[in-house]
C-alpha cells in the first residue's frame, strides 16, 4: 500500500502536466476555430481579418488568399461598372464639356461608392439644373485655354518659370472662376437666397479665385501673352536699349538695302542676284 501511494504521488506531477497540456491544446484549438469562423464571415468584406488569416498557417490551408479576394472583388467591380454603362456615361459627359480640363475630368471620373456621396452629387446636379431652368442663370465656364493652364500648373509644381501665353491663360482661368462664383452667389429670389441652390453655394463658398494674382498677371502680360514694358524695370530698360540700338543700326544701313525684321532678328533685305545664263 505504501509502495502504491508512493507510486501514485510520484506520477501525479506528470499526470497534471498532461492534463494541463490537453487543456492548453483545447483552448488553442477553439481559438483557431473561432478565427476560421470570423475569417469566413468576413472573407471579402474585411480585408484586415483576411490578411491576418493569410498569415496564419492554420488558416492558410482553406479558401482564397487576401490577394485573390481583392482581385476578384476588383474584377467584379469593373465588370459591374461596364455593364451599367459607366464608360458610355463618361464619354457622354466629356463630349459636352466646354474646356479641355473639363473633358479630362469627365473621362477620368470615378464612380461614387457611398450613398451619401451619391446623394450629394445628385443634389448638386439638381441645383445646377434649377439655376439654369428656374432662375435663368447659366453656369458657363468655357472660352479659355485650359490646356495652357494645366501646363502652367505642371511647370509651377516643377519650379519652372511660366511663359507669357501660360500666364495669360491662367489669368483668364481665374477671371472665369470669379465670374462663376459671383453668378452663383448673386442669385436671389424675392431678396433671399434660394434654398434649392444651397449645394452650389456651398461649392462656391469654398472657391478661392485669387483676384490679386490675376491682376498682377494682367499688369505684366497682355491678352496675347506678350510681356508688357512695365512688367519689370529690367525689361523696360532692356527694350529701351534694344530700340535705340535698332534705330542706330537702321540709320547706318541706309542706302545699303532695306532693314527689316525676320524671326525676331534684324536683317538687311537685298535683291537676289540673277541666276547665271539667264537673260534679264
Amino acid at each position: 500500500a505504501a509502495h502504491a501511494r508512493a507510486s501514485t504521488s510520484s506520477s501525479s506531477p506528470a499526470v497534471e502536466r498532461c492534463r494541463t497540456s490537453r487543456a492548453v491544446a483545447g483552448i488553442a484549438h477553439r481559438r483557431r476555430r473561432d478565427r476560421r469562423s470570423r475569417a469566413r464571415r468576413s472573407l471579402v468584406v474585411d480585408d484586415d481579418v483576411l490578411d491576418k488569416a493569410h498569415d496564419d498557417d492554420d488558416v492558410r490551408a482553406w479558401g482564397p488568399t487576401a490577394r485573390d479576394a481583392r482581385r476578384v472583388r476588383d474584377e467584379l467591380y469593373e465588370k459591374s461598372l461596364t455593364n451599367a454603362g459607366w464608360d458610355d456615361t463618361r464619354a457622354f459627359l466629356a463630349a459636352r464639356a466646354s474646356t479641355a480640363l473639363g473633358r479630362a475630368a469627365c473621362e477620368e471620373l470615378e464612380a461614387l461608392e457611398t450613398t451619401a456621396a451619391a446623394e450629394r452629387a445628385l443634389n448638386e446636379t439638381a441645383a445646377a439644373m434649377a439655376m439654369e431652368s428656374t432662375h435663368g442663370v447659366s453656369l458657363e465656364f468655357g472660352g479659355m485655354l485650359t490646356a495652357e493652364v494645366r501646363r502652367g500648373f505642371f511647370k509651377t509644381r516643377q519650379g519652372s518659370p511660366l511663359g507669357g501665353d501660360e500666364l495669360a491663360a491662367t489669368a483668364a482661368f481665374l477671371d472665369s472662376a470669379k465670374r462663376l462664383k459671383l453668378s452663383i452667389e448673386g442669385v436671389t429670389e424675392s431678396g433671399e437666397l434660394p434654398k434649392a441652390l444651397a449645394p452650389l453655394r456651398n461649392i462656391a463658398y469654398e472657391m478661392t479665385t485669387h483676384s490679386d494674382l490675376a491682376d498682377m498677371i494682367r499688369n505684366a502680360v497682355d491678352e496675347t501673352g506678350e510681356f508688357r514694358d512695365n512688367a519689370s524695370q529690367e525689361l523696360r530698360r532692356a527694350r529701351s536699349q534694344k530700340g535705340a540700338a535698332e534705330g542706330k543700326l537702321k540709320k547706318a544701313l541706309q542706302g545699303k538695302g532695306t532693314p527689316t525684321t525676320h524671326q525676331g532678328r534684324m536683317v538687311l533685305a537685298v535683291p537676289a542676284p540673277a541666276p547665271p545664263d539667264v537673260l534679264v
